[in-house]
Formats: structure tokens, sequence, C-alpha cells
């Protein structure tokens, strides 16, 4: 993923076919800093549950969850 952190907050979603997805899992940034935001889940297979929240990195590099959800997509 490379030194992506620079001292500025940054948010977005993370994705994993397990619970409690991180920041190290898939994820998508948005530099978006309006109330509402949307990020986009690419390359999803075919008929598998997903856990996917919210995650804001803080200027100290500390990283914060919202509530997680889950899904299963649609098979093919």
């Amino acid at each position: 993923m490379g030194d992506w952190y620079s001292g500025v907050p940054t948010r977005g979603i993370c994705w994993n076919t397990e619970p409690n997805p991180t920041s190290d899992n898939f994820t998508n940034y948005t530099n978006s800093w309006d109330i509402k935001y949307s990020c986009s889940m690419t390359n999803l297979i075919h008929n598998t549950k997903y856990y996917v929240r919210a995650f804001v990195r803080d200027m100290n590099g500390i990283v914060h969850y919202g509530t997680q959800v889950e899904f299963t997509t649609l098979a093919e």
C-alpha cells in the first residue's frame, strides 16, 4: 500500500470477507470532507458475504472505525 499517510486526516471505507475489517484490508479512500461521502467497492466475488465499515485516520495516525455492516453479493 505504501506510505500514504502524510499527517493529513484520511477517511474512507474498508471491507473483507471476515468480520471487523481494517484499513489493512481492501480499502477505498475519499478526499471529500462533506458530511456525506461515497466510496466504491470493486472486484467483489459473487455470492459472498462481506463486512464493511467506514474509518478515519486522524492527524496522529490513529485509525477510528464506524459501525460494521454486512451484506452478501448476488449470485452470478
